[in-house]
This record gives C-alpha cells, structure tokens and sequence, in this order.
C-alpha cells in the first residue's frame, strides 16, 4: 500500500474489490503468460550492519499516486446463509507482550510478524527488527531500504512499501518481502530475503525479481502483495495498477521454494487474472500438501477460492466461488477526537491453511452502521482433483457499541480459530484485541474480546487517517498451538506503535488431537472412506451402511427376531504417556447419518476384562455435528495401558422397542469425518 508521511492530510483508499460471482464455480484454468529466471541471490548477514539496532526515521515524503477505485462493489445473488456471533463468554489466556517497532515516520505501518523457534521477526513500513521470544529484548534493526537490510542488490528506487514476512516451519527458515516502485522510471520489483536457518542473525540470501506486468493495455505496478508458501513453493500476489493508463488485475507469481534456500537461481512463473480484487495467498505448514491456495472476496455473498497445481514445475491457476452470507463493505471508522480511521474496502486481509481448512477475515459493516470483523472458514475437502471447496462456518465479530476492524486469523493444530483485530468508537482510543473459539464451539461462534493492549493517546491529524493496512497472526512453531499477533495503537504523542503478543486456546497436550492408528468396521457394510478420511474435519468420510441385529447382537438370520439398526467402528490409539499423569481423556467425533432419529454411543474398551463398555451416548444429525465426549476420569486406569494404548468403538443405532416388529427400521448411513484423542496430562 501506498505510504505517507504522518500528519500529511490522508485520502481513504477506495475500493480494490469485487466482481460478479458465477455460481457454478468452474472457471477455465490459466497458465502461466511468462517465465522469468532469477537469482543466484547476493548473500549478505546481518553481522555486517553497525550498530545492530539502527530504527529509520524518515520525515520527508515519498509519495505515489493515490490508488484509483478499481473495482466496484458487486451485489450477489441472494442465499439464506447466516454469519455466527460473538459470545459473552472470553476464550482463552493472554500471555507476554512486548512493543515492537514504534513509529519510522510513514503511515501506516503495515504490521507484520514471523514467528520461529527462538525468534520473532517484525516487518513495518519501513524498517525489519528480531526480537527473542523469551523476553521481547529486540536484538536487531534496521531500514529495508537501498541503502539497509536490502542492499547491494540493485535497488534503484527510495520508495520500497509493503513489508510481508512469515516463518516457514517446513523449511526452518524466515522469508521477507518488499515491494519497490518508482513511476518515473516505470520499475516495479519485489524484494525477496531467505535465512538461511531458523536462526534470523547470520545470512540471509536476497532477490530482486520483476514485478512489472502489461497485459496489453500498458505496463502495470505491483501494489498490496500477498506472501504465501507451501512445501514446494513461494506465492506472491499483488494489485496491478497502470503507471499511466491501462486495465486493473491481479498478479500471480510462482517461485520453487528449494532454491531460495541455497540462495540459488530459480524460475519465476507469471499468471495475470483480471477477474477480481485484492487476492491473499495461504500460508501453509502441512508438508503433505501438494497446491497452494488463496482467497478473495467476490460478491456480497461469494468468496472465490483458488489453487496453483503443481506449483514448482509447472503451475496452472483454479477457481471456484463459494456461497457466503451477505456482508457489506466497510466505511471510515470513527475514532476519539471526532476522527476516522481507514476502514478499507472489505478486502480479504490474510489467509491461513492447516488439516484442509483455509481461514481468512475482512472488515464489513453491520445493518446499523458498525464496522464487524467478518472470518470464514472454508473447506477445501478433495478439490483442486475432484468436487468443490465448501464453507464450514464463518462469524461476524459485532460488538455492543464498537466497531471492530481490521482482523487478521489463524487456525492452529488443534483446530482454535483466533482473530486479532482493532476495537473502537468515536469517544475511544483504538485497542488491540483477540476474540478466539475452540473447534467444539457452536459452528460460527466465537469468544468475546480480550484487550490486548490499549492506546495511551489519540490517534493522527483531522479527517480520516490510514490505520493498518493489515495486522499479522502466526502459530508458533514449537507447540502448533500458541497464537503469536501484531498490531497497532495510538502512543502517546499520535503516533503509532506495534505490539506483538502471544496467547493460548488450547495448551499443551490439551486439545491436540490424537489421531487413530486403525479403524476396523465392526458392525454394517462398508461404502468408502480410509483411515486418512477420520484424521481431519474435510467432510471427506469414512462411509457405512448399517444392517440390522439380533438381541445377541449378530446379523439377523432366518428366523431370528430384528432389535436394532446398528453401524459401528472401532478405532485404536497410541497416546505419549510421557507427558505425565492422564487427568482428563476426551473423544472428539464429527459425524451424520442420512436418517433422522439414530442415536449415537461411545463405548470404551476395558483392557482387564476385555470388553467394551457403555461411557456415553449423543445425538446424531442428518449434517456434521462436532461431539466432544469425555472418558469417565474414574475409569481411565482401566481404558488406557501403561502403554497409551486406547481403544474406543462409536456406534450409531435405531432399536426396536417390543417384540416382532410389524415395521422394519429404514436402514442409514453413517458418515465419519473425524475421530480424535484429546489428553489431558499434568504433575
């Protein structure tokens, strides 16, 4: 995004967004229009700069053109989707805070973190700094200009604005991104650094790769970029603006990722779609995943999802849209001091991937005039290769008297959801605060606002001030669980200040999900579905069809009497007793049957006896239902070994009450989506 001074009179950016939803969603794959090579990357480590901590303080302004509106707000087909609400109930716990960079001179400051094993990196408009995660004691600093963190690699213009990082645990290292734009000589560059470990002090290996694009209407400006990875593969997109004169699109550029960490050369790999606005590329730490993936708002009520297939030989771009509820696009924001902030345009601000699930936010506003923090959680399920990505659940964070903006979302292992976002009215200071649900939640909940940090003045000049233009939220590396969050506030002379903050939803062992090492169907006849399709929540299911049973229990035979419908499986687990003494084991089962009316139970395996025990029962719907089932603690001496073996079999079931049936229960199907352990360990 463009920069400004502070206290330079500030036109809102009006809308990069949104173009008509096509409902069936198949779009005709784009491959790429041009191949670039780049590197071998200048080596450079961060030892050579004196002193270590030098923060940049830039007054005198280096101003692009403003952004021209570029797409209009679209209207989509009505749908009967409804968007879930806050709780009055907070979830989860604070922890740790410590400033991170204060203000350089340009606003905004375009937040950033990255967060690895020992170290946090923190990327603003326009400087980059590491801070220790022990104690937030920042260790380095230094302006990512020519003439700083990225130079000696051909940087020729002072403007470089939008800073991305992000920490990939796949690959152990850190990765940094700025744009760099200069009009009069028609440059457009992004700048790229690799660690070249998961430790940030030492080398790092840069790039300088074209950005420029023409799409036959003149050649175009890369702005806004989005960062994102998966195991094979960088993915940077960004809004395509017209040096002078010429159409909007969106950029797509594709980079193999094992290169980068050698600082070797590689091939870039360009796609141009001018179909929508402003597209964020997920950030993806499964190593098993094959296609990277981005979102972008499209109508009022679509999202359009997208996948690069084959990303590090041959990439080629997918699309299908997604059915969302209604929302609207945000307006300035009023703030303390009878001012505004820039509430945007409802773009999507970033996007996250883990155990299929993509997460991505955006500012709308309500019926009555508030600014609402909108998440999505959208499933990818088997697509790219077959079918269509649907949407889980998505929520809008309205509060009573407030507005709620600028969001920025992750998922964690266990599958909590957390937003960090600002909060505020027109007679309060902006705070930064966190709103998080765990995955047993009520599908679209989400925690009531946990203050995170709060402004100590009032923020910026009259008028409306640019605020963001996004916020940052990782998962630390070490657990998989702990939400790590950058944002801003007001300092007390006006300016801004980044703060970056930890808290936890689930801890420890708690709520990590413990997959099953076997499924074995025990009762009913198998349709589809593996031991893979109940490790996550995909709507990708292990598939069974009951039949009926005797009062023993076998199948009914010639003339034998029907007491029951049943399906049931039996699932076998492997816990890590290491961790201390077992205080609390719970069963999460996500589930269906096509018929209405089957109950579902649990029993629980007795390893003394060597039978399987009644521990509870639960409703089964015809859609997916989250249960979170609790192991009896009495009993778990005698329903997990020495050893961490468990066994659980889930039944679904439709008895028979009395005697010769004159009417025979309908046989169903029972659908398992997922099936998981969640142990509870302490002293």
């Amino acid at each position: 995004m463009v920069k400004r001074p502070f206290l330079t009179p500030l036109i809102p950016l009006l809308g990069i967004l949104l173009v008509g939803q096509a409902s069936a969603g198949t779009d005709t794959p784009i491959k790429p229009y041009r191949s670039i090579q780049i590197g071998p990357a200048v080596t450079m480590s961060t030892t050579d700069f004196n002193p270590q901590i030098a923060p940049s303080m830039q007054w005198t302004p280096q101003i692009a053109a403003e952004n021209e509106n570029t797409r209009p707000f679209t209207v989509g087909p009505a749908n009967n989707l409804k968007a879930g609400s806050v709780s009055t109930t907070p979830v989860g716990s604070p922890g740790k805070y410590f400033p991170g960079i204060s203000f350089t001179g340009w606003v905004p400051p375009d937040p950033e973190i990255a967060v690895g094993p020992d170290y946090v990196v923190s990327t603003v408009n326009t400087d980059i700094a590491f801070f220790r995660k022990s104690d937030g004691t920042k260790v380095f600093q230094q302006t990512m200009s020519s003439t700083g963190f990225f130079s000696g690699i051909g940087v020729t213009s002072s403007f470089t604005f939008d800073p991305k990082c992000f920490y990939d645990k796949i690959s152990g290292r850190f990765f940094v991104l700025i744009a760099e734009q200069d009009a009069a000589t028609t440059t457009s560059k992004i700048l790229i650094a690799v660690s070249d470990d998961s430790n940030p002090l030492g080398t790092w290996y840069k790039y300088r790769i074209e950005a420029k694009a023409n799409d036959g209407s003149g050649d175009h400006w890369l702005d806004y970029p989005g960062f994102g990875y998966n195991k094979d593969a960088i993915l940077v997109t960004g809004n395509m603006f017209a040096f002078t004169s010429g159409n909007f699109f969106i950029q797509f550029i594709v980079i193999p990722k094992a290169p980068l960490l050698t600082g070797g050369s590689a091939t870039a790999r360009y796609i141009l779609d001018g179909t929508m606005g402003t597209c964020q590329p997920a950030r993806i730490p499964d190593s098993s995943v094959s296609n990277l993936f981005a979102f972008t708002a499209l109508t009022s009520t679509s999202v359009r999802v997208l996948a690069v297939t084959n990303p590090a030989t041959s990439p080629t771009l997918v699309k299908k849209e997604v059915s969302v509820p209604s929302w609207s696009p945000p307006s300035p924001v009023p703030v303390n001091g009878g001012r505004f902030l820039d509430g945007l345009d409802g773009r999507i601000y970033n996007c996250h991937y883990r155990n299929g699930h993509l997460v991505a936010a955006h500012t709308t506003k309500s019926a009555d005039g508030r600014m609402q923090a909108r998440w999505y959680d959208v499933l990818t399920n088997t697509w790219p290769a077959s079918g269509s990505p649907s949407l889980k659940q998505s929520g809008n964070i309205l509060l009573t008297g407030t507005n709620a903006h600028m969001p920025a979302i992750n998922t964690n292992a266990a599958g909590d959801i957390s937003v960090i976002y600002s909060r505020n009215n027109a007679s309060t200071n902006p705070e930064t605060v966190y709103s998080a649900r765990k995955i047993t939640d009520t599908l679209g909940q989400i925690g009531a606002p946990i203050v995170l940090q709060s402004s100590a003045g009032v923020y910026g000049g009259a008028g409306v001030n640019r605020w963001g233009d996004y916020f940052g939220c990782e998962i630390d590396p070490n657990d998989s669980l702990t939400f790590w969050g950058i944002g801003m506030v007001a300092a007390s002379n006006g300016a801004w200040q980044t703060t970056i903050h930890k808290w936890t939803v689930s801890t420890g062992t708690s709520g990590t999900l413990v997959n099953p090492t076997a499924i074995n169907l025990i009762q009913g006849n198998y349709l589809s579905g593996d031991l893979t399709n109940v490790t996550s929540s995909n709507n990708s299911y292990y598939s069974f069809q009951s039949y009926l049973i005797d009062a023993s229990g076998n199948p009914v035979g010639p003339g034998t009497i029907p007491t029951a419908q049943v399906a049931s499986v039996q699932t076998d687990y492997q816990l890590d007793m290491s961790s201390g003494t077992l205080n609390d084991l719970k069963v999460q089962i996500e589930c269906n049957a096509n018929n209405s009316g089957v109950a579902g139970q649990m029993y629980c395996y007795n390893w003394n006896t060597g039978l399987y025990e009644l521990a509870t029962s639960f409703s089964l719907t015809t859609a997916d239902k989250v249960n979170s089932l609790t192991v009896p603690k009495a009993s778990l001496s005698k329903y997990v070994t020495g050893a961490g073996n468990v066994r659980i079999l889930i039944r679904g079931i439709v008895s028979i009450k009395t005697g010769r049936p004159t009417a025979i229960p309908s046989p169903f199907t029972f659908n398992i989506d997922q099936i998981g352990l969640s142990p509870s360990f302490g002293s």
